[in-house]
């Protein structure tokens, strides 16, 4: 079961959560910037998620490449179900289709180019 959705809903949920008595409080009492502090919360919580996902994708991307890389088949099977990108590039401009196609990894070639992956 893949958890990372969960954990940036959790995280979105827990900025939300913690910041909504202070909305209330705000609007109940008609404090002048009680709408300026809704937006402001609404765009830092969409921002958090935003970071989470984003931050949760990466961690996503670059397990495939270590997979690709050691050769192991089951994980890289793994990461490309919970959304791994295998058109994902790293800073040496390699890619996880490189790096399988360095270790003649055949079977993971196969894998890859069956994802999507073209380089």
């Amino acid at each position: 079961m893949d958890f990372g959705i969960f954990i940036v809903a959790g995280l979105t949920g827990l900025a939300l959560l913690f910041s909504f008595p202070f909305l209330l409080y705000a609007l109940w009492h008609r404090l002048p910037n009680c709408f300026r502090l809704l937006w402001i919360n609404l765009a830092l919580t969409l921002f958090l998620a935003f970071a989470c996902q984003t931050i949760w994708r990466i961690s996503v991307d670059e397990g495939l490449w270590g997979a690709a890389r050691s050769g192991n088949y089951a994980e890289a099977q793994e990461y490309l179900r919970r959304g791994a990108s295998p058109e994902a590039t790293w800073e040496d401009g390699s890619t996880a289709l490189k790096q399988a196609q360095e270790n003649h990894d055949t079977r993971m070639i196969q894998l890859l180019k069956a994802a999507g992956a073209r380089r």
